[in-house]
């Protein structure tokens, strides 16, 4: 569920700064007006807090998510189509200037300053990894499932390491842009586009990343036993009204120190749900396979110490 903050962050960062950048400023004012920072002092997000309850309360409502099915399938081609031209104005600027990322020290030397946060940041690129099991339940060809989802796992690796790459090459020093979208031209219209397009993303994926958390509360508040009736189904509906609420909420508070609440969420659940518990349900079900062990006390060690980190960088932001 806390993934979910992350998602309303990017939608009221995003869709604030083109309410932002449309004001009267100056050109000193335009060319920083994408920045999520300067976009909470200059517009008043809580406004995106009715407007959110709008949108995700009825799609948390459904039930079977199935039903959903043709907006996966929507989200996944505006995520292409965002990533395909963050890829080209990469390209263009590193045309422009290839020695950029050279100078501004971003790819001076293999470990910056910036590397031990990335641990546990690198963490939360697991955050889908919870509906792997739902989606096994609702897909047709269930036997191919796992041959797919490795395919698909490499397939995100690979680009994932490729996109980052490119992009640090490109704008050279990102420490400062949090997300991909602040490193384009703030007042272009494909910008604004790709914001809007990547928000429509969002909101497609918000009732699949929830399902997990509220299919876990709803299990402890009610009972398989119950029979199901009018009264049991909107007080389902209360509670999954509420969870959306607090996502909403929890976003728009913490906005400033999102990265860093990312990170220690990343670390004290992605890291674990990826690959610990896995080995450690191999181990148990499996005879016993020390290699599954060693795996789970490993990344043990991985997450305590991504932890550490993690709460060491947030109290410094909070301190500072």
């Amino acid at each position: 569920m806390s993934f979910c903050t992350n998602y309303v962050y990017f939608i009221s960062s995003q869709i604030g700064s083109i309410f932002y950048c449309n004001r009267d400023l100056t050109p000193d004012q335009i060319e920083t007006c994408g920045e999520a920072l300067l976009v909470k002092e200059n517009v008043n997000l809580w406004w995106f807090l009715p407007a959110l309850m709008c949108v995700f309360v009825p799609l948390v409502f459904i039930r079977k998510m199935e039903k959903l099915a043709f907006t996966h399938l929507i989200g996944d081609v505006i995520i292409i189509t965002v990533v395909t031209t963050v890829l080209v104005y990469a390209g263009q600027k590193f045309v422009t200037n290839p020695g950029l990322a050279i100078e501004t020290g971003a790819v001076s030397t293999y470990i910056t300053s910036s590397a031990v946060s990335a641990v546990p940041y690198s963490a939360f690129a697991f955050e889908g990894v919870a509906v792997v099991l739902p989606l096994r339940d609702i897909v047709a060809d269930k036997k191919n499932f796992y041959k797919r989802v490795c395919l698909v796992v490499g397939a995100i690796c690979f680009f994932y390491i490729l996109f980052g790459e490119v992009c640090v090459m490109a704008w050279g020093d990102m420490e400062k842009i949090v997300l991909i979208t602040d490193g384009l031209p703030p007042t272009s219209y494909v910008t604004y586009s790709l914001k809007v397009l990547y928000t429509i993303n969002l909101f497609c994926s918000y009732p699949l990343m929830m399902s997990p958390a509220i299919n876990l509360i709803e299990g402890y508040i009610f009972t398989a036993s119950q029979k199901p009736t009018t009264g049991r189904y909107w007080m389902q509906n209360a509670l999954r009204t509420l969870l959306v609420m607090i996502t909403i909420t929890l976003a728009l508070s913490i906005y400033e120190y999102i990265t860093v609440f990312i990170e220690v969420v990343a670390a004290a659940t992605c890291a674990p749900l990826a690959f610990t518990l896995p080995a450690l349900f191999h181990y148990k079900l499996k005879g016993g396979n020390k290699a599954h062990l060693a795996i789970a006390i490993l990344t043990t060690i991985l997450t305590i110490y991504m932890i550490i980190t993690s709460m060491i960088k947030l109290i410094q932001d909070l301190t500072a």
